[in-house]
């Protein structure tokens, strides 16, 4: 049994187009964005006593490739782990915490994420976002050597979503 299919040029201009059109999509690489996001940088700088003491530092998120603004989130993967500096000469320790504002309140945490809006600049865009550092009270008790301190061990592990 033969079937004789009706030849109507709409369905023959449909095809190309279809054709064409998958054929431009393919030729065609869609660049996602590519951004990036720097190590947490603090520094208490000469511990000579332990009273309260407070410090700043950043993480610069880096893009490129971008087509618009993107909505940014942050995310600290290891918050429940004692951040610790390290004096260079007796390897001791100070614990610190992080936190997402300057007025020291609120700890940055699993459940706390810092969120922003990279804006697009000619296809680039970066951001810096301030965090703040405070070292833990109970280091009063150990007592450490006065010295300069550094963060050596348990590094600030920051996951960047966009």
């Amino acid at each position: 049994m033969l079937i004789k299919l009706k030849k109507d040029i709409r369905y023959y201009k449909k095809l190309l187009k279809y054709f064409f059109t998958i054929l431009l999509l393919s030729s065609t690489t869609l660049k996602a964005a590519n951004c990036t996001v720097s190590e947490a940088k603090i520094n208490f700088g000469t511990i000579t006593s332990l009273e309260p003491r407070t410090t700043n530092g950043q993480i610069a998120i880096i893009c490129s490739n971008m087509t618009n603004d993107i909505s940014y989130t942050l995310l600290l993967m290891n918050p429940d782990k004692n951040l610790t500096i390290e004096n260079n000469y007796n390897n001791e320790k100070i614990f610190f915490e992080i936190f997402t504002s300057p007025n020291y309140l609120k700890p940055w945490s699993d459940e706390e994420a810092i969120k922003g809006v990279i804006k697009n600049i000619n296809g680039n865009g970066k951001v810096v976002v301030p965090i703040y550092a405070k070292i833990k009270s109970y280091n009063s008790k150990r007592k450490p050597a006065p010295g300069e301190y550094r963060a050596r061990s348990n590094i600030i592990n920051i996951k960047l979503i966009y």
